[in-house]
């Protein structure tokens, strides 16, 4: 048995600009199948390209003989139909809405399943996967997978060129775990190191302790909201292995989705090389946004004492103006009373004096 625990929670800064979660998640105990999609910020429908993915990617891997036939197959095969199956959502996309393209409902993707003993991981763009290994002491959790971006914080989403070379799969016993965690961004990087040189181990163990949905609800207000102060939107999946996972097919609804049956890829990978991405991920580190904030205020209190600055020294060169006018004129006015004077007195002197 498996137990779901999750999170999909709106972050501060879609509130304040009056916009909905753009990260979707897809959940199936039985089969046992996750899904979790982040919308890339900049693309003009990520939260759409998010949602579709998850729930269209995660009812086809709920079908019959679905897990089975890639429980079959290596590696590279599950990339390619992944990739495949990722074209096909993205493309119906663009048909129902005009004049788009692919990269307008950029989303990074990471999903997994459990077929008898086997989990498969796939992971696409940023976030990260963690796991806990099944051992009777304690142990610190482990990182599966690290979140793929580039030096310019650029991230390479499924739908992106380079999936086919970057998309990662992994297969563990599940004998071998204890727990597991799937985050978007807003979720993990309250814990990874900003380098991506390690992650808060201390700190994780309390997110793969929580019992139920409350609990991680209040993790993630203490954590990641209050402690981290992280406005992202907040997703993730705690999944906590239990005995024996059951292989027994589910009642889901309709597929949004009617995807066909997958079509490999044929052409080889090429090598994994980490080229500039044109899609930008909302990279401005959750962390920084209040700092940015602050220096955008102080550059507004700098700009107006500046502009009462020269305004006052404008006001004060106008007054200086228009007094040395008037003293000018104070000047010519004392200068004809003291000749008037002089013509005064010159009149009296030429006046004959009476006898």
């Amino acid at each position: 048995m498996v137990k779901i625990i999750q999170i999909n929670q709106t972050g501060k800064a879609h509130r304040i600009d009056g916009r909905s979660c753009e990260d979707a998640l897809f959940v199936s105990e039985a089969p046992f199948v996750c899904c979790l999609a982040d919308g890339v910020s900049n693309s003009t429908y990520g939260g759409l390209g998010a949602k579709h993915l998850v729930d269209s990617i995660g009812h086809y891997l709920t079908r019959e003989n679905v897990l089975s036939r890639f429980s079959e197959m290596d590696a590279q095969s599950v990339r390619q139909d992944f990739v495949s199956m990722i074209s096909q959502v993205t493309n119906y996309l663009c048909q129902h809405h005009p004049n788009s393209k692919p990269n307008d409902f950029a989303a990074t993707f990471m999903a997994c399943f459990i077929y008898q003993d086997t989990l498969t991981i796939v992971h696409a763009g940023d976030g990260a996967i963690f796991a806990l290994h099944n051992t009777k002491k304690e142990v610190d959790p482990v990182i599966l997978s690290y979140p793929d971006d580039n030096q310019f914080d650029q991230v390479y989403h499924a739908a992106h060129k380079d999936t086919i070379s970057r998309l990662r799969v992994l297969r563990l016993r599940l004998s071998d775990l204890k727990g597991l965690i799937l985050g978007t961004d807003g979720f993990t990087n309250a814990y990874l190191n900003p380098s991506y040189q390690g992650f808060d181990s201390e700190s994780l163990l309390e997110a793969f302790d929580v019992r139920s949905n409350q609990e991680l609800t209040d993790l993630v207000k203490n954590v990641h909201i209050r402690e981290h102060q992280i406005t992202d939107d907040i997703s993730a999946i705690v999944v906590r292995f239990q005995g024996q996972v059951t292989q027994s097919s589910v009642s889901h609804q309709e597929v949004l989705l009617k995807m066909p049956e997958p079509e490999p890829v044929k052409r080889e990978a090429p090598p994994l090389e980490r080229q500039p991405s044109t899609q930008k991920k909302r990279k401005l580190k959750n962390h920084i946004l209040p700092y940015v904030f602050a220096f955008l205020a102080f550059a507004i209190v700098i700009g107006l004492n500046l502009y009462v600055y020269f305004s006052m020294n404008t006001k004060l060169d106008e007054l200086s103006s228009q007094l040395a006018e008037q003293q000018t004129k104070i000047d010519r006015i004392e200068n004809l009373t003291q000749q008037n004077q002089l013509d005064l007195d010159s009149l009296m002197e030429l006046q004959p004096s009476s006898e």
